[in-house]
C-alpha cells in the first residue's frame, strides 16, 4: 500500500485537516500524543487492577478461604491484565519513539500507526 507522507508543508495542500498540535510543532504534537497514550494505558491497566484489588479480602478470614477467593477471580482478571499490559505497551513503545523523533520519521510513523492498529483490537479484548 502507498501512503502520502503528510507534514505541515503539503497537508493544507492537500485539503486535508491535521490534529491542531501538529501545525503548531512536530515536538507538541508528539507530546501530546505520549500523554493521551499515558493516560489510556491507565485507563485500560485500571479495570484489571481494581478487580484483582477487590478479590482480595479485608475481613478476618482465614487464608485458605482468601486464597480461594483469589484463585476463583484471577483467570479471568489475569487475563485481561495480560491483554491490557500488552496492548499499552505496544502503543507506548511506538508513541516513545514517535516523540523521539518529533513525528520527522516516516518509518517510525508507519510503524505506530500499523501496530496501532493491532494494539486496538489487543485493548478492546481486554475489556471484554
Amino acid at each position: 500500500m502507498h501512503r502520502i507522507w503528510l507534514d505541515r508543508k503539503n497537508a493544507p495542500l492537500l485539503c486535508v485537516l491535521t490534529n491542531p498540535c501538529f501545525a503548531l510543532s512536530g515536538r507538541f504534537a508528539s507530546v501530546t500524543a505520549l500523554v493521551a497514550t499515558a493516560g489510556m494505558a491507565l485507563i485500560s491497566l485500571g479495570g484489571p487492577a481494581w478487580q484483582l484489588a477487590r478479590a482480595v479480602p479485608t475481613s478476618n478470614v482465614s487464608v485458605v478461604s482468601a486464597f480461594q477467593t483469589i484463585l476463583q477471580t484471577a483467570p479471568s482478571v489475569m487475563r485481561q491484565m495480560a491483554l491490557a499490559v500488552t496492548g499499552s505497551t505496544m502503543v507506548l513503545r511506538r508513541s516513545w519513539q514517535v516523540y523521539r523523533t518529533e513525528g520527522n520519521d516516516p518509518k517510525v510513523v508507519d510503524k505506530a500507526v500499523d501496530e496501532g492498529l493491532i494494539a486496538v483490537v489487543v485493548l478492546l479484548a481486554s475489556f471484554v
